[in-house]
């Protein structure tokens, strides 16, 4: 689809309903799509109509509005996130035209334009959403069969995050639905460029594999910046598709890096057989080529659906979850792949649960630790002991044995004093008091000429 020009005030198409065109942004070979805006609500929108060259014919309008009309049904099934939503299908004049999503960031076809060639790393990380919403689209037996980079458009969040959307299921095939077949399907549908050999001789009979063709064509184109083609001439690719010969040049497989000529030379099979079983096994090979984050962003999709061994190592053993349109619904699809995932979402939450139980427990250890940490330490003074009657035995054997050395030794000769100072005397001990013998060592009487012990108070001590 190519871009389109500013839509003029007077076009009798600046209308659709209720939605204002703004201007023009692609056109096709059967539509044309218009960036319009709510007249009240003021939503921006995209509105796909069809090309007015086709309106002179009848049989165009019909074949037209057949596509338009199959288009709207593929994306409202899909629901993807990596698939341009369609939100309403409406006629003006008779026409239909389709509301869609509107994705402001361009097409993949101008980004390679830029950027091309891509790193292995940056490569898959942006064919790993157009991979998962194209086997999406298998699943529910959709085949594309014009697969693009012009209908690959680019959304741009807030964070500057890039999520590529596919669009344009207007050429889509219907797996078991011959009412959707369009009159032309004998013919050539898609785009040569990146058409499968088996496309190329019937639009008819092609299948997934020719959706696995087209992509593997798109990055070959990301990581070398050109086609992978012979030549292009239609008439020369018809004639080597039909004998069955290679699309590919030589100069061209030889270019590519070791790891990316493997996955693409096995896409690229002229024999559809030979390529991956599915879309999804060719996603799981070339998520084996991207680096840890991407590989781990979409692991759970490549575990989704069983395979023989993926990249990761898995075991082959567990059940598999397997889509078949004749005996499954959507939603056996979706219990069988829970089911699967069952055991690995207890092991996850078993370790969070176990923490969720012992976080109280190391809460309250915590806290008692830091509120022992900041207690103030209590300064213990020793209280003086008492006397014990022990203590004061000893004190009064130590008495007895003084009194009893000082009976022995000879008096001395008295002087003359009066009289009353030879009348006998009681002797009196002074009482110590309790716990004194521990505090100070015991201090001698002092004796004098008259036998008066004088303490060192001065009191004195009668004998």
């Amino acid at each position: 689809m190519q871009t389109g020009t500013a839509i003029a005030d007077n076009d009798r198409t600046a209308h659709f309903g209720s939605y204002r065109v703004v201007r023009e942004v692609g056109h096709g070979g059967a539509a044309r799509v218009y960036e319009a805006e709510h007249v009240k609500l003021g939503k921006r929108v995209a509105i796909k109509a069809i090309e007015p060259q086709r309106r002179a014919s009848a049989a165009s309008v019909a074949h037209a509005s057949a596509r338009l009309l199959r288009e709207g049904r593929a994306a409202v099934r899909l629901a993807h996130p990596n698939v341009v939503n369609v939100f309403d299908i409406a006629e003006q004049d008779g026409l239909p035209y389709l509301v869609m999503e509107f994705v402001g960031g361009g097409t993949l076809a101008e980004y390679l334009a830029e950027r091309a060639p891509l790193g292995t790393a940056e490569l898959v990380e942006l064919f790993m959403p157009l991979v998962a919403a194209v086997a999406h689209a298998h699943g529910l037996g959709i085949v594309h069969r014009d697969l693009k980079p012009e209908n690959c458009l680019l959304s741009y969040d807030l964070d500057g995050r890039m999520t590529p959307k596919l669009a344009d299921f207007g050429v889509c095939k219907s797996l078991g639905d011959a009412t959707t077949i369009l009159t032309h399907d004998d013919g050539l549908l898609g785009t040569l460029r990146y058409m499968a050999p088996e496309q190329l001789r019937s639009a008819r009979t092609a299948g997934p594999a020719a959706d696995q063709y087209s992509l593997a064509v798109m990055i070959c184109v990301a990581a070398t910046g050109d086609s992978p083609l012979v030549e292009g001439d239609p008439v020369t690719l018809m004639r080597l598709a039909a004998h069955g010969e290679s699309l590919l040049s030589d100069s061209f497989v030889s270019a590519l890096a070791p790891a990316l000529r493997t996955l693409l030379t096995r896409a690229l099979s002229t024999d559809e057989t030979a390529r991956y079983p599915s879309i999804r096994e060719f996603g799981r090979a070339l998520l084996a080529l991207g680096d840890f984050r991407t590989r781990a962003k979409w692991a759970h999709w490549a575990n989704a659906e069983g395979a023989s061994r993926d990249p990761f190592g898995h075991d082959p053993s567990l059940p598999t979850a397997t889509w078949n349109d004749s005996r499954h619904s959507l939603i056996d699809s979706i219990r069988a792949s829970n089911d699967i995932a069952a055991p690995a979402r207890q092991s996850r939450l078993r370790l969070p649960m176990m923490l969720l139980v012992a976080a109280p427990v190391l809460v309250t250890c915590a806290w008692l630790t830091m509120k022992a940490s900041q207690a103030p330490t209590a300064t213990v003074t020793p209280s003086p002991r008492p006397a014990l009657h022990s203590d004061v035995a000893k004190a009064a054997t130590v008495d007895e044995r003084v009194a009893a050395a000082e009976a022995r030794a000879p008096s001395p000769t008295p002087d003359p004093a009066p009289a009353q100072a030879t009348t006998p005397t009681r002797r009196l001990r002074k009482v110590e008091p309790a716990g004194a013998a521990h505090s100070a060592p015991k201090e001698p009487p002092i004796r004098t000429g008259n036998d008066i012990q004088m303490g060192r108070n001065g009191s004195p001590i009668l004998d």
